[in-house]
């Protein structure tokens, strides 16, 4: 909607026309002067600004004034100064609120005049704002965030045609690590609707035992002949992961040791440091060797940690190396009977 409530020579009149306002309205009563002239500085600059056709300067500074002073003609120009950058959604509510306002004071009439304005342009703005409709498709997933550029949409929503301002917006929807994404690109009027697809991790299966009722598979029993087979637990697999957790914590060992002798040797530079400077006896140093003390006091902990360290890496990789079972293919098959029951298989 490209409105011109005045022409640009008389904007900035008509936009200051509302800073004279006196506390005289119900909700400026507790206002200080310093905040009153404060909000009056910062319109004026808003004014300015949308005078010149900088309207995102415009709507940031009427946002802030507004935020100070809820003044109706305040608000009315707030709302024009959002249509003009695109946020429509924003607009509507914003003229809704100054419809909304109590309008008193000496310049009560002209208050009123401001909310009759913002009434019907907010007629006129709402059959341009895009609506945009998210639809989840698949197994329903309770957990789900559904986000519009960022901001989530409540669960009741869903399904159900929203307000969103004209321009890109990128649609989202998760499920624990499932991700559904699509953007939606609407222009002024359109109607459009998002579907994604994302579900709930599928339910694990479940038997009904003989008396009819669900239990787990673990309280199963077992009826017939079965048979089944299973690798033997040493296996080629398990040879591999051990050897390589050894390998992993001999190298932490070894960094261990490296670090505690690194800052062994630091501890011992800063001792001798400190015996000779003759201001320590004991535990105890004179002000000047205060901070070497201090920073002696800080590396001891972390020489100690380092050896510490270096030497259970160092024992745990030795041991898990020397432990690692043997490379050996072997299996075992099982079966269950009425009456019977067996194992075979090589070992």
């Amino acid at each position: 909607m490209n409105f011109s409530p005045v022409t640009s020579a008389t904007t900035t009149c008509a936009i200051l026309g509302w800073l004279s306002i006196s506390s005289s309205a119900h909700a400026q009563s507790s206002l200080s002067d310093a905040d009153r002239a404060a909000a009056r500085g910062l319109a004026e600059i808003a004014a300015a600004d949308y005078k010149h056709g900088d309207y995102a300067a415009a709507e940031d500074k009427f946002a802030r004034a507004f935020s100070v002073a809820k003044i109706p003609k305040v608000g009315l120009w707030y709302a024009r100064a959002l249509v003009k950058v695109g946020k429509l959604v924003e607009a509507s509510e914003r003229y809704a609120d100054v419809t909304r306002l109590e309008a008193t004071g000496p310049k009560a009439a002209e208050q009123r005049k401001a909310q009759s304005d913002a009434e019907a342009e907010r007629r006129l703005l709402l059959p341009r704002i895009p609506l945009l409709t998210v639809v989840l498709e698949g197994q329903p997933c309770p957990s789900a965030l559904v986000t519009v550029d960022g901001l989530a949409i409540p669960d009741a929503l869903l399904g159900q045609a929203r307000p969103a301002n004209p321009g890109k917006h990128a649609v989202t929807a998760q499920c624990g690590v499932q991700i559904a994404l699509q953007d939606a690109n609407l222009d002024e009027g359109q109607s459009q609707s998002i579907s994604l697809h994302i579900a709930s991790k599928p339910v694990p299966p479940v038997v009904k035992s003989q008396s009819n009722t669900i239990a787990p598979l673990s309280q199963v029993t077992l009826t017939g002949s079965v048979m089944t087979g299973f690798p033997n637990t040493k296996s080629t697999g398990s040879h591999s992961a051990q050897k390589t957790v050894g390998w992993i914590s001999l190298g932490v060992g070894g960094a261990g040791l490296v670090l505690g002798g690194v800052t062994g040797i630091i501890l011992l530079s800063k001792k001798s440091t400190l015996d000779g400077s003759g201001q320590c006896a004991g535990n105890q140093c004179q002000s000047p060797e205060h901070g070497s003390l201090t920073s002696y006091n800080s590396w001891r902990p972390i020489s100690t940690a380092g050896f510490v360290i270096g030497a259970i890496g160092a024992t745990t990789g030795v041991t898990l190396l020397l432990t690692a079972p043997k490379r050996k293919e072997s299996g075992i098959s099982a079966w269950l009977g009425p009456t019977s029951a067996g194992m075979e298989g090589q070992f």
